[in-house]
C-alpha cells in the first residue's frame, strides 16, 4: 500500500472519530442539560417537600398547644363544677334547716297569738287592773312580758 492511501485511510479515520466524538458531545450536551434540567426541578420540588413538612411541623406543634390549653380549661371547668356541687348542696341543706326552723317559728307564733287572743278575751271580759297585773306577772320570759304590757295598752286603746 502506499503512503497515499494509508494518508487517505488515516485521514478518513480521523475524520470518522472526530464527526462521532463530536456526535457523541452534542447528545452527551443534551442529556448533560436534561439532567441538569431535572436537578433543579427536583431540587425545587424537594424545597416544596421539606416547606410543606415545616408548616405540617408548626400546625402539629400549635394543635398540641391548643389541646393542652382546652385540656387546663376542662379542668378549671371540672373543678368549679365540683365545687358548685358543694356549693348547691350545702345551700340545699342551708334551706331545709331554715324550713324546719320556719315552721317550728310559724307554729310558735300560732300558739302565742292563741294566747294573745286567750288573755285578751279575759282581760275584757273581768275588766279588772288586777287581772292585769297579774297576765303582767303569769309571764315566763321577758319577752313574754313585754307582749303582754303591749296586749294590755292595745286592749286599753281599744276600750277607750
Amino acid at each position: 500500500m502506499n503512503n497515499r492511501n494509508v494518508f487517505k485511510m488515516m485521514a478518513a479515520w480521523f475524520l470518522s472519530a472526530a464527526i462521532l466524538i463530536n456526535l457523541n458531545s452534542t447528545i452527551f450536551a443534551t442529556d448533560l442539560d436534561e439532567a441538569e434540567k431535572e436537578k433543579e426541578s427536583l431540587k425545587t420540588e424537594l424545597e416544596a417537600a421539606e416547606e410543606l413538612i415545616d408548616s405540617l411541623k408548626d400546625s402539629r406543634e400549635d394543635i398540641a398547644y391548643k389541646v393542652t390549653e382546652l385540656d387546663a380549661k376542662l379542668t378549671d371547668i371540672s373543678t368549679k363544677i365540683s365545687e358548685l356541687s358543694v356549693q348547691l348542696e350545702e345551700t340545699n341543706n342551708k334551706i331545709s334547716d331554715t324550713s324546719e326552723e320556719l315552721e317550728v317559728a310559724e307554729a310558735e307564733e300560732e300558739k302565742q297569738y292563741e294566747n294573745m287572743k286567750n288573755r285578751i278575751r279575759f282581760m275584757y271580759e273581768n275588766r279588772m287592773t288586777a287581772n292585769y297585773l297579774a297576765a303582767l306577772f303569769e309571764a315566763d320570759s321577758f319577752s313574754e312580758f313585754l307582749n303582754e304590757v303591749e296586749y294590755i295598752t292595745s286592749l286599753e286603746k281599744y276600750d277607750r
